[in-house]
């Protein structure tokens, strides 16, 4: 197991005890803070991801966990950067919601046996080229996607009818999620004692499209004039990007670790301090 100081801490605090925080200076050190942290956990769960997985996964495992863990990072640290620069720290909550779905099914994926792993393998994949193929119908003649659009027609022939009659009785059904259920009901499904990742999952999702702007405080002073809800000040902002930031590099720890422990990899964990 690797080990890593408590995420984070400010001139000793813990973040949980920086409500009392009242300028903007101190409010953005403390972010600067949480980014920094951030991008220390991402480099030593890089680490952990490249050593042996001692349970020897087969490839397609692999490279399920792999790409998971790989978009993961990437929206990862778009956060970091978004929290950087003004108020962008906004618009994360679309990587976060991203980053939730893939601990979700990290989690599923990582508690079923071996052989269901395999099956649910060749689903994905085949969903996969299923919906490659959908959504790029239109421009199948062009030169630019020819080529791959007829490569992966041909890998599609190569998965057994049964299962792709299968996703496609699914997604007739509007199920169009490889475990057969929304990401609400996966949530639910996957919750241990003491969870509701059903609940955090609706909260992360519900300002994404911008409901909670229009119900909250939007302003329209004039014709052609949008006011939306912003912060009251920089200080609260720098504070809630820090927070909401401290959340995701938990989140993405966890999600490192569902892995982990399925392929017999290394666990990146918190230091308890004593």
């Amino acid at each position: 197991m690797k080990f890593i100081k408590r995420i984070p801490e400010y001139k000793g605090t813990p973040l949980i005890d920086c409500t009392d925080i009242n300028s903007e200076s101190a409010a953005h050190d403390l972010l600067c803070v949480v980014i920094a942290k951030a991008r220390e956990v991402i480099g030593v769960v890089s680490d952990a991801y490249r050593e042996e997985w001692t349970n020897k996964p087969s490839t397609g495992v692999r490279a399920v966990f792999g790409h998971w863990l790989v978009k993961a990072v990437r929206h990862f640290a778009a956060i970091t950067i978004l929290c950087e620069e003004r108020d962008l720290s906004v618009l994360a909550n679309v990587h976060h919601r991203q980053i939730f779905e893939l601990f979700l099914q990290a989690r599923y994926y990582a508690s079923v046996d071996q052989e269901e792993k395999e099956k649910y393998t060749e689903k994905i994949s085949a969903s996969g080229c299923m919906e490659y193929l959908e959504k790029l119908d239109i421009l199948k003649d062009h030169d630019y996607i020819k080529g791959a659009y007829e490569e992966i027609s041909e890998k599609l022939a190569l998965y057994d009818e049964n299962l792709v009659d299968e996703i496609k009785r699914e997604r007739k059904k509007r199920i169009n999620y490889w475990f057969g259920r929304s990401f609400s009901q996966l949530a639910k499904d996957v919750s241990r004692e003491g969870e509701d990742l059903r609940s955090v999952y609706q909260i992360i999702s519900a300002d994404i499209h911008g409901a909670w702007d229009l119900t909250l405080d939007v302003d329209n002073p004039e014709p052609g004039v949008l006011n939306f809800r912003g912060y009251p000040d920089k200080t609260t902002m720098y504070i809630r990007a820090a927070e909401m930031l401290d959340q995701v590099t938990t989140l993405y720890m966890n999600l490192w670790n569902e892995i982990a422990e399925s392929v017999g990899a290394q666990g990146v964990y918190y230091l308890v301090e004593t």
